[in-house]
């Protein structure tokens, strides 16, 4: 624990940041999340079968926002 009035006021910011993918591209990006990777190879097909479906029914390009929020206290 630290002192009472250890650190300064609390300083927010918030960064948003899109990626834009063709179906492959958002198969891709799935793939790069550790629980996809890690399901069996079934399901995993299963599951990037329906992401396909989904990407080339929405169409091309496919937005994939991102929103970042940073907070910051400097010691006192």
């Amino acid at each position: 624990h630290f002192p009472h009035g250890a650190f300064g006021p609390l300083e927010q910011a918030e960064f948003t940041h899109e990626q834009r993918f063709d179906p492959d591209g958002l198969v891709d990006r799935m793939l790069s999340i550790s629980f996809v990777s890690l399901l069996p190879d079934d399901e995993r097909e299963e599951l990037l079968a329906r992401v396909r479906a989904i990407g080339e029914r929405h169409g091309s390009p496919i937005a994939f926002p991102y929103r970042t929020e940073v907070f910051v206290s400097r010691r006192g």
